[in-house]
């Protein structure tokens, strides 16, 4: 908290991520309420990693987004966006669900698993303003991020706000 504190008064600063599976943590760990008050009164957004605890890596549970259930009960100010929404398209319904429950969860779908259908299931879903453009760069080419979003049958509108509006709503850009 220490170093967010010193850095989140400077140029630039957006908002915070957190790596559960890096941190060997999980989202519904004690050890982040810490971290949950702090975003919460400081208004700050928090991006997690996530992922599908489908997968053969079982540390990649602790990126499970349906673990922020409790933590969203708890504290209600928390903006959370879902890195990669669950990682995989067989698990995307549920995290649709999920954040449906939550005005102040957005999505993120990058990663090596995105599809063009996904973003017009989400904005009939939860609306618009609720997705945000993600890359995963360097891990990932950009271009097949962009193409996905520009392939999806969607308004012009809706793509604006998938690779812009929400974000800069979000992380107060203007």
């Amino acid at each position: 908290l220490k170093i967010i504190e010193n850095n989140r008064l400077k140029i630039n600063f957006a908002g915070i991520k957190i790596h559960p599976v890096i941190h060997e943590t999980r989202i519904d760990s004690k050890l982040y309420e810490p971290l949950w008050e702090y975003v919460c009164a400081e208004k700050i957004v928090v991006s997690s990693h996530t992922w599908s605890p489908y997968t053969d890596n079982p540390k990649q549970f602790n990126g499970n987004p349906l673990l922020f259930e409790s933590v969203l009960k708890k504290y209600h100010e928390l903006k959370i966006i879902l890195g990669h929404s669950g990682g995989k398209v067989n698990f995307y319904p549920e995290v649709i669900d999920f954040a449906s429950k939550y005005p102040d969860v957005y999505l993120d779908f990058s990663g090596d698993t995105i599809y063009p259908p996904v973003f017009k299931m989400v904005i009939e879903k939860l609306g618009k303003g609720r997705v945000l453009f993600g890359t995963d760069m360097p891990m990932m080419d950009i271009r097949y991020h962009v193409a996905s979003v520009l392939a999806a049958d969607i308004t012009n509108e809706e793509r604006k706000d998938i690779f812009y509006n929400t974000a800069a709503k979000l992380y107060k850009f203007y």
